[in-house]
């Protein structure tokens, strides 16, 4: 190989740098081209560079909510369900793809408040389910798509929410859970439940005036006239309320409450002395509402025994 000549500018004359140990391999410069290639990329990948922008996903970020109806007649509408200290509510946000269709949409919902499908609530089997909006508001199926729905949130921050409501079938007592933080969910009276209560048969309770020389009467109940008879058994049921005794005879077939159709009758509401189980009682007594029955007002729910 025959020696590289180097032309240095010094002092505005050139000087022949041509030497027997000036004399530069061909590794030694391609491994300067290889530094010069390398700064360049560095270069390019520098904030401000004109670097190639990767697509953005096609998805949209909601928050979530559960609201459950409630058969209560004077709220009958959708109320949100919050998270209490018994009780955690997921509350996070997740993200739905452009063109997820209503169905897809709702089982992750589902999915999501029904873990293994049920809940404090009870099973998703027995309840019926929509999509809504922050108002409580069913969406429409027909065009539904998760970018549509995005975009039609008129919220600062979009949320979708699950709405629920107990199949008619399954309803057989009525709570007020969404209201208050308690365990236990107590019956309350809807407007259809009552006209059902008010147009069936119901026993018929005659009681007479007690005087002073008699402290005590006896209530007969009737049962409906039937084709068959239906046997019935003598019990005494003692009333703790500063009154005369009460006895009362009771078919076997009415010792269930009216109300939840569940618990045994173990209270009377006074003054109607209309029967009925004691959670029920207290539970009507304590909204303000009247005797399911006569529809005649509450001074007390006392309790009862049979012997």
């Amino acid at each position: 190989m025959g020696n590289i000549q180097f032309i240095v500018e010094s002092s505005g004359r050139e000087q022949d740098t041509s030497a027997p140990g000036m004399e530069v391999s061909t590794s030694k410069i391609m491994g300067f081209i290889e530094q010069a290639r390398a700064s360049k990329r560095k270069c390019t990948n520098l904030p401000g560079t004109s670097a190639q922008k990767l697509p953005k996903p096609d998805i949209v970020k909601l928050g979530i909510g559960w609201q459950h109806y409630s058969y209560s007649y004077n709220t009958s509408s959708y109320h949100q369900v919050r998270s209490s200290r018994n009780k955690q509510i997921p509350s996070h946000d997740i993200n739905l793809a452009y063109n997820k269709d209503y169905e897809e949409t709702l089982q992750c919902l589902q999915d999501i408040f029904f873990k293994n499908g049920r809940n404090f609530k009870g099973r998703i089997s027995e309840m019926e389910l929509r999509i809504g909006n922050s108002a409580g508001r069913e969406i429409s199926r027909d065009g539904f798509t998760a970018k549509q729905y995005f975009e039609s949130c008129q919220t600062q921050k979009k949320r979708i929410y699950l709405l629920t409501k107990i199949k008619a079938q399954h309803i057989t007592s009525l709570d007020f859970s969404i209201t208050s933080d308690s365990e236990e969910s107590l019956p309350d009276l809807g407007s259809q439940f009552t006209e059902n209560l008010l147009s069936s048969t119901l026993p018929t309770v005659t009681c007479s005036t007690p005087s002073n020389s008699a402290p005590q009467f006896t209530a007969h109940v009737t049962s409906p006239a039937t084709s068959t008879p239906i046997s019935q058994t003598s019990s005494n049921i003692l009333v703790h309320a500063g009154t005369p005794t009460v006895t009362m005879q009771l078919p076997n077939t009415a010792r269930k409450c009216i109300i939840c159709a569940d618990r045994e009758i173990d209270a009377v509401i006074q003054p109607c002395f209309h029967s009925l189980c004691l959670v029920c009682g207290l539970q009507i007594q304590e909204h303000g509402r009247k005797c399911p029955i006569c529809r005649g007002n509450i001074e007390n729910v006392r309790s009862i025994f049979y012997c």
